[in-house]
């Protein structure tokens, strides 16, 4: 009945799940994807909006958002739609993020906010984030006078190993 729902339905295993909105989503509280569950969200010319901070927070999971339409947070929070945490410990592929051609992530601060790791220092390992989407920081300005596209919190100095990976394949980024 609801995007939380659904996505809370998916199995903890692994098994690659596709979850289609049918119509715009106003949700109440963030969506926790994590514990190896591996989505697929179909936005399918839809929209996903919260009116706190960040609408997803994604960690130890697969989360590849696909079809049409936008995430964003509507609040003035120095945050993102999509808050991501990697691992403190050396591991590949612990957090998976691909944002798709055809996707928007609109936020007052960032399009996607890197958080300490799960120990909550700033190692970050396994962290990969896919964009090949849009991020639009038109909002920006109304907390700071500036803002970021990709922000990573803290200070990571790890070079070796499965250290934080950001692709931007053909990425659109509006400030």
């Amino acid at each position: 009945e609801t995007l939380a729902a659904a996505i809370e339905a998916v199995p903890s295993d692994g098994t690659e799940t596709t979850v289609k909105l049918l119509q715009d989503a106003k949700i109440a509280e963030k969506i926790v994807v994590n514990d190896k569950k591996n989505v697929i969200l179909d936005l399918n010319g839809h929209s996903v909006e919260h009116e706190g901070a960040f609408v997803f927070q994604i960690y130890n999971a697969r989360f590849h958002v696909t079809g049409t339409g936008s995430i964003f947070e509507n609040a003035t929070d120095q945050y993102a739609p999509i808050w991501a945490i990697g691992s403190n410990t050396d591991v590949e592929n612990y957090t998976v993020i691909t944002i798709d051609n055809g996707v928007t992530l609109k936020g007052d601060y960032a399009g996607i906010f890197v958080a300490t790791d799960s120990s909550g220092k700033y190692n970050n390992y396994g962290l990969v984030i896919n964009m090949n989407g849009k991020i639009d920081l038109s909002q920006a300005g109304t907390v700071e006078n500036y803002g970021y596209c990709i922000y990573i919190n803290g200070n990571n100095q790890q070079m070796n190993g499965n250290i934080a990976t950001f692709n931007l394949n053909g990425a659109k980024l509006l400030a």
